[in-house]
């Protein structure tokens, strides 16, 4: 049996939904899902700000009722994704946000406090 990454799985489970669209950044974190839409049909519509997309995917479902998912990097990027996904809510329009994180052990393997990589001589925690 050939292995399944995460990506592919959640590809398939959205192909089966009947989504078509996806709105977002591209990032790492996110690669293998990227990867695999195009196999089940689904288009990536990149966006310079997740709030853009956020609110590109209400517009589709008003215009032609097909529901469709925006993806939020980690961090920021899933913030930004709020202003959209709560007009959404507020429309009555259905809207799947689906948010990624780093892989601690890859990006951040020192426990030390950081913020954006750089070390904080001045803050409070275990060192």
């Amino acid at each position: 049996m050939a292995e399944v990454n995460g990506g592919e799985l959640l590809a398939r489970c959205l192909a089966a939904e009947g989504v078509r669209f996806v709105f977002g950044l591209p990032s790492p974190e996110i690669d293998p899902f990227l990867a695999a839409l195009d196999a089940h049909g689904i288009r990536l519509v990149p966006v310079r700000h997740e709030a853009a997309g956020a609110h590109m995917a209400e517009g589709l479902y008003k215009t032609t009722g097909q529901v469709a998912v925006v993806i939020g990097n980690p961090g920021p990027g899933s913030a930004n994704l709020l202003a959209g996904v709560i007009t959404a809510r507020h429309e009555g329009v259905p809207l799947l946000a689906i948010t990624s994180q780093h892989r601690l052990g890859i990006v951040y393997p020192s426990r030390r406090p950081r913020f954006r990589g750089r070390t904080n001589s001045t803050s409070i925690g275990p060192r």
